[in-house]
């Protein structure tokens, strides 16, 4: 069975609001565990996760959108 490569990572916060980043273009595989680690230690916004993402370049704000389900 072979892995397929990640295209989004979906978080869900504690309020039971999931959080997807979309890879719109090809892109390097986002980092799942590392998005999630980052996301239960700042305990921040998205759009704040998103951002520090896109600082650490581990996603390209060019190649990548987020998305919010209620």
């Amino acid at each position: 069975m072979c892995a397929s490569p990640q295209t989004h990572a979906t978080l869900r916060t504690s309020s039971n609001i999931a959080v997807k980043i979309v890879r719109r273009k090809s892109f390097d595989r986002i980092s799942y565990g590392t998005i999630q680690s980052l996301w239960q230690l700042s305990h921040a916004s998205c759009e704040l996760v998103f951002s520090h993402l896109a600082a650490l370049r581990m996603i390209d704000t060019n190649e990548h959108s987020i998305q919010i389900f209620y």
